[in-house]
């Protein structure tokens, strides 16, 4: 008997211990993800790959240096000669090579900004996910424990005549199903956790998610205003537009053949002990390469560049923001309702048909219809705060910044 107490005690404690998951809010996750995710060390290593490419195209070559000792048959002496040959193109001394460097590092700053945000807006959404989770556990876990209740209470009036006992049927089918879909739902979650882990970089296993607030939605003026300064998608495909124009520039300069200035000394160690400097210039006859590949890969990738611009500036930005503007609005203006107004309305009717039922004033299947309703604008609430954040988030993403940064 002792054990089974004991034994009893600290499952207890467990049960006890493990209810307490550490709420996180999005905007602490968010704070973790931008300093220790996978996702922001590759932004960060593909933002010093294009910046290292910069680096690269304004760095001139290493200097060349040729010495000989040649010996003299005639005197018995020897001779030095030295070379020094520096090799350069035309696009290092006309500075294309400078201002592609200066594009490159601009479209590197704003690529890097926005896929930060990028991966910040794609945590957020699964971080949304797993409230949604949680909160449909919750629901379904009160809503199997309610059913199971009632079922009760309609064998308890069928004692008395009241009720005819096969009508508990539908509360405990119920009951039974909302345990099943529990299950389906906890794999779910655990799901989600895991995707979370990996683009957050850390674990989410004892992390329960909070509704983050809402604040209000911008006018489309301001948020126009907002995104001329931000690193929209829109400033990355200019910004990257750019940067290829000026690549092919430097292609097409480097078809002028390499060449090397050179600077020449000789001296002899023999009994005059004469010495001479000289100029030159090296350079390569362009018969077979004439930097084509170079200028087809930089062409290639100027294409690449138009059609990602293009297909930005299909539509008006203002006319877009606009649209995007009222879609938030009013799924925000959707998601208050249900939890102000409707939501409440059909919980005081269910409350209602409750107390109805007890007096004997309803059938059991009545009071069924009317938690089934209940329970689907349940569902149909939690959605609307889904949609509503899905919302404001392909906005944020539009105008490159939270909506609280909009003044």
């Amino acid at each position: 008997m002792r054990y089974v107490l004991t034994a009893a005690a600290l499952l207890s404690c467990f049960i006890s211990v493990s209810a307490f998951a550490e709420v996180v809010p999005l905007d602490q996750v968010i704070a973790r993800t931008l300093e220790k995710s996978p996702a922001a060390a590759r932004v960060e290593r593909d933002y010093q790959d294009r910046l290292a490419e910069g680096t690269a195209a304004t760095t001139f070559d290493n200097p060349e240096l040729q010495a000989d000792v040649l010996r003299k048959n005639n005197s018995g002496g020897n001779d030095l000669e030295m070379e020094l040959t520096q090799p350069l193109r035309l696009s290092h001394l006309t500075g294309l090579r400078s201002t592609y460097a200066e594009t490159l590092s601009r479209a590197a700053t704003t690529q890097q900004k926005y896929e930060l945000f990028k991966t910040v807006n794609e945590v957020s959404t699964l971080y949304m996910k797993l409230w949604l989770l949680q909160e449909r556990e919750s629901l379904y876990d009160k809503s199997a424990q309610d059913a199971e209740n009632l079922a009760g209470t309609v064998r308890g009036a069928a004692k008395q005549g009241q009720l005819a006992v096969s009508e508990s049927t539908l509360f405990t089918a119920d009951s039974v199903r909302l345990r099943t879909e529990i299950d389906s739902i906890a794999a779910e979650m655990a799901q989600t956790k895991l995707d979370l882990a990996k683009s957050t970089g850390f674990s989410f296993a004892e992390i329960e998610a909070v509704k983050p607030n809402f604040s209000p939605v911008p006018t489309p003026e301001q948020l126009v205003t907002f995104s001329d300064s931000r690193s929209t998608l829109r400033a990355v495909t200019r910004d990257n537009f750019a940067a290829a124009q000026q690549r092919l520039k430097v292609a097409q300069a480097d078809a002028f053949p390499e060449f090397g200035p050179r600077l020449l000394y000789n001296r002899g160690f023999s009994g005059n002990d004469e010495r001479a400097m000289g100029f030159g210039i090296a350079m390569r006859i362009p018969l077979w390469d004439t930097n084509q590949a170079e200028r087809q890969r930089a062409r290639a990738a100027l294409n690449v560049a138009q059609a990602d611009i293009d297909s930005v500036t299909v539509k008006n930005p203002q006319e877009m923001l606009g649209q995007l503007q009222q879609s938030a609005v009013r799924l925000q203006e959707r998601e208050q309702k249900y939890w102000s107004d409707i939501l409440p309305g059909y919980r005081k009717s269910y409350d209602l048909s409750r107390q109805m039922l007890r007096a004997g004033q309803i059938p059991a299947l009545d009071l069924w219809q009317v938690r089934e309703k209940l329970y689907q604008v349940e569902e149909a609430a939690l959605q609307s705060t889904i949609d509503a954040y899905a919302a404001r988030l392909t906005l944020e993403l539009e105008i490159g910044g939270k909506l609280e940064e909009v003044q």
